[in-house]
């Protein structure tokens, strides 16, 4: 019952990031495809983007329960190659577990960038990140950003 109070009113506890919008619309501006590899029910994880107010910006939802694997098994990671149609390098995945995000992104060859929160239990080794970022934001540092003129900046 806890479970689908949550679920139901999930809008009401989660929020995200000041600056995951911002950034988000930013990448997506800037042709930037956004995807996300969730370990969970597919329903449930667009039901939550869509209450984050952030579904619009993600292209494709690669979820443990479509795929048959749980990160950090490497078919979660390879349908989301497979998906986007880009090669592994192509990919930046950004994530904050370093076992479970982390280290199987850059084993599959993706740039892996480690969203590092205050609260972090386990760091990933040096061979295991590319960037290390505390910020949405910062992620706009890392790529290559045209910005519009204008109003958009």
């Amino acid at each position: 019952d806890l479970f689908n109070d949550f679920e139901m009113h999930f809008y009401r506890y989660v929020f995200p990031y000041y600056d995951t919008l911002y950034t988000l619309e930013k990448l997506s501006q800037n042709n930037y495809v956004l995807g996300v590899i969730a370990n969970g029910k597919s329903k449930i994880k667009q039901f939550r983007l869509h209450s984050l107010g952030l579904g619009h910006v993600i292209n494709y939802v690669s979820t443990s329960e479509t795929v048959g694997f749980r990160k950090p098994h490497p078919k979660i990671f390879e349908d989301m190659i497979n998906q986007l149609n880009v090669q592994p390098e192509e990919i930046m995945y950004v994530g904050d577990d370093a076992l479970n995000d982390v280290a199987p992104a850059r084993a599959m060859g993706m740039v892996s960038v480690w969203f590092k929160h205050d609260d972090a239990e386990l760091e990933p080794l040096e061979e295991e990140v590319d960037f290390i970022i505390t910020t949405s934001e910062e992620l706009l540092s890392i790529l290559p950003i045209h910005i519009k003129q204008g109003g958009d900046s």
